[in-house]
């Protein structure tokens, strides 16, 4: 291994370690800050102040409704019967990207082992190959 590999390998190894800790830091002060945000929308709630600012922000709650994907083919069936009778299925229907690759790659090499020399998907354009350096500690 010459000598610009090993110093080029030590740099990459270090900035690894810096964003390893930067993700760290940053995930203990988003937790942090979600804990007193709750803190100050309590007081807003017992107090019944509408909004208050300070140092730069205006702190107020609000409030959004949230309803979940459905998981049972019972409710995703009654989900898409009621988009296609909206007629606004297409603009709804999606797959998930991970899902998607993860399919193509399952029955791409389920048609390599059947002998199929070349495999493609409707509606899904050919795949991109591309490489990266993996880097994992030994």
């Amino acid at each position: 291994m010459n000598d610009e590999l090993k110093a080029t390998m030590m740099i990459a190894a270090e900035v690894k370690e810096q964003v390893v800790a930067l993700e760290t830091d940053l995930k203990i002060k988003k937790a942090r800050l979600k804990e007193v945000q709750g803190q100050i929308l309590k007081v807003l709630e017992m107090t019944g102040i509408e909004k208050v600012s300070g140092h730069g922000y205006t702190f107020f709650p609000t409030t959004k409704a949230s309803v979940k994907t459905p998981k049972m083919i019972e409710e995703k069936e009654l989900l898409f019967a009621f988009l296609r009778e909206k007629n606004i299925f297409m603009e709804f229907a999606s797959v998930n990207s991970a899902s998607l690759n993860s399919l193509y790659n399952t029955l791409s090499a389920e048609a390599e082992e059947a002998g199929m020399l070349e495999f493609d998907m409707p509606g899904v354009n050919p795949p991109t190959y591309y490489t990266q350096l993996t880097m994992r500690r030994s």
